[in-house]
């Protein structure tokens, strides 16, 4: 009976969720800028690199994610109009790990993809094949996203779709001074 409850509790973790103790904000571009703040201790550099996806074979726009404990694998889909059958998708989030594993809760790192094609470093396309792990997706908004997995404020992730100029980078920034009051405000509550 404790196998069966820690099977569900497993399959109810979503891409990007943290499996460790501990939180953050993570806001990145498609250009490897990003930021992020590890239990509100404060914002720090923390961009990205191209690497070779396992799962794909393809060298794309890669940034860690381990750094509150590994978080949970799978593709999350990012919708440009549309959630669901008949939209667009216009960016996924691949959590993995070195192995390319797709399935359990040992990524460690997620790759960036996106279907624009004017040379940023993510602009790779979408991948062939979906490991939907997003509870049916998410919606861009102007060119920005924000992915919290299974909307429990552990992890929060503010993308840019669209690099921007550095003026509308730092409004991102503030979006997730927002976000982490809020967070802040949940757990005081």
């Amino acid at each position: 009976m404790l196998c069966g409850i820690a099977a569900l509790e497993a399959q109810a973790q979503q891409a990007g969720m943290e499996v460790g103790p501990s939180s953050f904000i993570f806001n990145f571009d498609e250009n490897a800028n990003g930021l992020m703040d590890l239990n509100g201790g404060g914002w720090a550099g923390h961009g990205g690199i191209t690497a070779v996806d396992p799962t794909t074979g393809t060298r794309t726009l890669m940034y860690t994610v381990n750094a509150a404990g590994l978080v949970a694998n799978g593709d999350v889909r990012i919708y440009d109009d549309v959630i669901g059958v008949g939209g667009h998708i216009s960016d996924v989030l691949r959590f993995t790990d070195s192995n390319g594993d797709i399935a359990g809760q040992t990524a460690d790192r997620m790759f960036f993809y996106s279907d624009d094609m004017d040379g940023d470093l993510a602009d790779k396309g979408i991948p062939a094949v979906l490991f939907p792990n997003d509870g049916g997706g998410i919606l861009e908004v102007n060119g920005a996203f924000t992915w919290i997995p299974n909307g429990a404020g552990f992890n929060v992730y503010n993308g840019i779709s669209d690099v921007p100029e550095p003026a509308s980078f730092s409004l991102v920034i503030l979006g997730g001074l927002v976000g982490l009051r809020r967070l802040l405000r949940r757990k005081q509550g």
